[in-house]
């Protein structure tokens, strides 16, 4: 769910619009009233107003830009790497306040070298993970037992996704697609910490985060953030994302699309969990 639009802006840009026309308008009147006359005189001022009024626009939008303009940057000096990430889909789900679920959908393209595998980190506040499951039927998921210096650091734990018969996918494939759940999150302590954080670790288009809430939890100061790095503190945007509901599956969940994610930062869900619903 993108952040909500808001009216309040619209009838500030309409107000600027108004003041810049008017101001415009009675200096029209007044280089009429002494004489100034002259068409190519009224384009160059027409064209000061003009750009008077962009720049009072980005001043306004300023916020807007520079993240823009940040991501486009940071994503241009990506390097060539062997593997593309698409369409990716993470949901954390609260079965009920102490068993909880995650599930990872995704699609990788191959750029160069043919692969047969794809390695991946996870890391669960409450504690290790002890059993991860493929999606596709066939695929292999196996827990790496030797911690690397990345799991060391950031208390992740590695993992490998292998291709149905060890089939190795090329750069003639389609993005073939993959991915991973974990079912047996049980967290009788509630030591899981009321986030969901998903690190950009591969070149990726069209990430969403979802987490989804069991109807008797009351969630509350749902927010979305993002850093343009995964070991910043402090993220450069947050957005305050409302709570909807699915009829379908009687449960309550919000929802938040990155059509493209910055290479090497991170994007994050956190809530309170406030008292049960009665």
């Amino acid at each position: 769910m993108q952040k909500s639009h808001s009216y309040s802006e619209d009838i500030k840009i309409l107000k600027i619009t108004e003041t810049v026309l008017s101001i415009f308008s009675t200096s029209l009147t007044i280089l009429s009233f002494y004489g100034y006359k002259a068409q190519g005189n009224y384009n160059f001022i027409i064209l000061g107003f003009v750009m008077l009024l962009i720049t009072i626009l980005m001043f306004w939008k300023r916020k807007k830009i520079s993240s823009t303009i940040m991501i486009k940057l940071m994503n241009f000096t990506v390097p060539n790497t062997n593997i593309e990430i698409v369409d990716k889909t993470v949901n954390y789900e609260y079965i009920t306040i102490d068993q909880l679920y995650y599930e990872c959908k995704f699609k990788i393209k191959v750029n160069r070298e043919p692969i047969n595998e794809f390695n991946d980190k996870i890391k669960w506040t409450a504690g290790a993970i002890t059993k991860i499951e493929p999606i596709i039927r066939g695929h292999i998921v196996n827990l790496t037992e030797c911690p690397s210096n990345s799991q060391i650091i950031l208390g992740a734990q590695d993992f490998t996704i292998k291709f149905e018969h060890n089939r190795e996918i090329t750069n003639e494939d389609e993005p073939i697609a993959t991915g991973f759940k974990i079912s047996d999150l049980y967290d009788p302590e509630r030591k899981a910490k009321p986030i969901l954080c998903v690190g950009v670790y591969d070149k990726t288009y069209n990430l969403t985060l979802r987490v989804t809430f069991e109807k008797t939890l009351n969630p509350t100061n749902i927010r979305f953030l993002k850093y343009s790095h995964f070991n910043d503190k402090s993220p450069y945007e947050i957005v305050c994302v409302p709570l909807e509901y699915d009829k379908d599956t009687d449960k309550r969940y919000v929802e938040y699309n990155i059509k493209k994610p910055i290479y090497g930062g991170k994007y994050t869900f956190d809530w309170v969990l406030d008292n049960l619903l009665t």
